[in-house]
């Protein structure tokens, strides 16, 4: 069975106020728990709203990525 075989089937057994209920979540790109989805920089931004910024001072620059990824020491300019 095909995955849209297996969602028309669970359509056909849905409640009709259920399935337009599923259908306007879909269309507004809502999740099944009736949270809007968010950005994932707005979900990093308020995670990281408690930091204190001299915890936030120790966090590597990205222009040291290669090095912290790959052990490489970076070129130079």
């Amino acid at each position: 069975m095909t995955a849209k075989e297996a969602l028309r089937e669970l359509v056909d057994d849905l409640p009709e106020d259920e399935a337009a209920l599923w259908l306007e979540r879909m269309r507004m790109g809502q999740s099944s728990n009736d949270r809007p989805v968010r950005p994932i920089w707005e979900v990093i931004r308020e995670i990281m709203a408690d930091v204190p910024d001299e915890v936030l001072a120790t966090i590597p620059s990205s222009d040291r990525i290669d090095e912290i990824v790959y052990g490489a020491a970076p070129e130079p300019e």
